[in-house]
């Protein structure tokens, strides 16, 4: 009997320390991404969390038109996460921002579209800047709609935490996980359970609890675009995590995000937030989605002009520091693709406002002012695009300069698939980056013949507006500085006195 009760003992010992640890997980950091996102039924919690977000958005990233350029670079991305198949080039894809370009402004052309050409250089395809916009008016309103096609998180599916989360959890436990978050029936089941949330939540609670509860919250109201909710109950669950004395990565980066939603967002904060809830949780299997999330809501900004290159630029700055693993292949290989998606985007607009057919365009001088401010932006883009790629390669060089020996191979320690495949891509990217360095000289004399031209009809209209009066021709003058009229009047006097003098002195003769 004692070896049958040694191991029931055993046993019990095992699950009490299973749900202990579950559960020490959960309290002890209430507002992290791993204790709203790993469920005690699932071991691989990363994978399952982001399988279930991409499930079915092969139509939202792609519109069912992704060209096999888009397509293979999307399942590269994938295939460096781990994933095959549909799911690593939806994933891919999600990375690379194949839909939120069109959802972004341009939708013209399609995001698939833009980015094909954004990774074929090509100038066959030219957006119409006089219809759509390259500068457009920022409204909350419509940012908040094109956002239904943008990544974004996924619902939670640890159940632990106060009685409110519970029931709130209960509710969201009703949703299809087969339906996108923008599903009419998944938004309604959202709503029911942040009223589910607000109405069951106790009076009192403890500084952890309460951050558990307002991260909920403002991750619930996220999900359903509201991103000025958001940011308040984040904001607040930030502030009761620390006073709990517990990380708060989940709160800030939806506080990051919920920033850019601003009309005029503070964004170096939201990249201090951004980068709080990166290095607080580094192990975050997740992190090469938020970089997606919130990349995709900082290509918006760049079509009301509020964003520029520079802070492209400042967002790369914060990926440099995450551990060399195939999240940071993934998030930096999509962070060159809107590299060049911007760098397209530049090129197109130089182009299409200096070939536009439109005269109120193409004779304005803000339009000048534009391209040159274009021309700016695409090389600014070129050498940070071409420091990034120097960097992400500087990084896999050692790893490939001395082959692993065969004793490396069995320790686990030779290249491993995602290094090859964040290799491959960058390889890609540095010929195409070639291509749009050499479009640059052709960009620079568009320019130039666009100003030459514009300086041209200036002058046309100065002299329209400003004719020169009509100059009368002076008459000639004599050397005392007498016109040539007066002259001819006192010659014709000298005459007249002449022939009066010649004919008295006639007369007198014939007298005499």
């Amino acid at each position: 009997m004692r070896p049958i009760a040694l191991s029931v003992a055993l046993t019990a010992v095992a699950v009490v320390a299973v749900c202990f640890s579950e559960t020490s997980i959960a309290a002890s950091d209430y507002s992290t991404f791993k204790s709203f996102y790993q469920p005690s039924s699932v071991i691989d919690w990363p994978v399952a969390i982001i399988m279930a977000l991409i499930a079915g958005a092969v139509i939202v990233f792609t519109g069912g038109i992704a060209s096999p350029l888009v397509v293979g670079m999307g399942s590269a991305i994938g295939s460096m996460w781990g994933f095959t198949g549909i799911a690593a080039t939806n994933f891919g894809l999600a990375m690379l921002g194949g839909g939120s370009i069109a959802a972004g402004g341009f939708g013209i052309i399609g995001g698939t579209v833009l980015l094909t050409a954004a990774l074929s250089f090509g100038t066959n395809i030219v957006i119409d800047y006089t219809i759509g916009k390259a500068v457009d008016t920022y409204q909350y309103s419509t940012f908040v709609s094109a956002s239904k096609n943008m990544t974004t998180l996924p619902l939670p599916k640890n159940n632990s935490g106060p009685v409110s989360y519970e029931a709130a959890l209960e509710v969201l436990g009703t949703a299809d996980p087969n339906e996108p978050l923008s599903n009419q029936g998944t938004q309604s089941v959202i709503r029911k359970a942040i009223e589910t949330l607000t109405s069951t939540s106790p009076k009192v609670l403890s500084a952890a609890d309460r951050s558990r509860e307002q991260t909920l919250l403002a991750l619930l109201y996220f999900v359903s675009n509201d991103y000025a909710s958001a940011q308040k109950q984040a904001d607040a669950a930030y502030g009761h995590a620390l006073a709990a004395g517990q990380k708060a990565t989940m709160p800030a980066f939806i506080v990051a995000t919920s920033l850019l939603y601003e009309e005029r967002p503070a964004f170096n904060k939201a990249l201090l937030y951004l980068n709080y809830s990166i290095t607080n949780e580094p192990d975050n299997a997740l992190t090469p989605l938020l970089f997606a999330i919130f990349l995709d809501r900082m290509m918006y900004r760049f079509n009301d002009g509020y964003l520029r290159s520079k802070d492209l630029s400042k967002t790369y700055d914060l990926s440099k520091d995450i551990t060399n693993d195939h999240r940071k292949s993934a998030i930096q290989v999509g962070l060159l693709s809107r590299y060049f998606i911007r760098l397209k985007l530049a090129q197109q607009e130089i182009l299409s406002l200096t070939r536009s057919s439109n005269r109120t365009i193409k004779e304005s001088p803000q339009t000048l002012k534009a391209v040159k401010a274009a021309l700016g932006e695409y090389e600014t883009l070129l050498s940070d695009s071409r420091a990034a790629i120097s960097e992400q390669s500087a990084v896999l060089e050692p790893r490939f300069a001395s082959p692993p020996t065969l004793f490396d191979k069995v320790r686990g320690n030779g290249i491993k698939d995602w290094e090859i495949q964040w290799r491959n891509q960058l390889d890609a990217m540095g010929g195409l980056w070639y291509q749009y360095s050499d479009g640059t000289k052709d960009l620079q004399a568009t320019v130039n013949k666009f100003e030459q031209y514009q300086a041209e009809l200036a002058r046309v209209r100065s002299a329209k507006a400003n004719p020169e009066p009509v100059k009368k021709h002076a008459p000639e003058e004599t050397i005392e500085g007498w016109g040539r009229s007066t002259y001819l009047v006192l010659l014709m006097l000298a005459a007249l006195i002449i022939a009066a003098g010649y004919y008295r002195f006639r007369k007198r003769v014939d007298q005499h």
